[in-house]
């Protein structure tokens, strides 16, 4: 059984780069996940509290006040939803990329080399 050097070339330039891809992507969006869940905790926090507190605000007429306070927070929350939304939509297309080009290229030279025959089918 021979093993093509070539087509092991290949795996060894998109292995490491797609490694250092998945690791670039978690160092950049698990701190905007984190930072997700926190403004949503924000969000029910402020939910929470008026619910609970639905008699005090009505009996000091500070509903506009409170909704405020939640349209802040809930602003807050998708600005901060969004921005992690748009780091995964950039970041996994390319990484998505990389591994069909891999497929792609291991298909295409393996072609090249059992059609000149230097390589089987199988």
């Amino acid at each position: 059984m021979l093993i093509s050097w070539r087509l092991s070339l290949i795996f060894l330039v998109i292995i490491p780069l797609v490694t250092y891809l998945t690791f670039d992507i978690m160092k950049r969006v698990l701190p905007l996940f984190s930072r997700v869940q926190q403004e949503m905790d924000n969000v029910n926090t402020r939910v929470r509290d008026n619910l609970s507190g639905i008699r005090v605000v009505k009996s000091f007429a500070s509903a506009e006040f409170e909704s405020s306070k939640f349209n802040g927070a809930n602003e807050i929350y998708s600005a901060t939803a969004m921005k992690a939304a748009r780091t995964m939509v950039i970041i996994m297309p390319l990484l998505s990329l990389i591994l069909n080009l891999g497929i792609v290229a291991v298909i295409w030279f393996g072609g090249i080399q059992v059609e000149a025959g230097g390589m089987q089918t199988g």
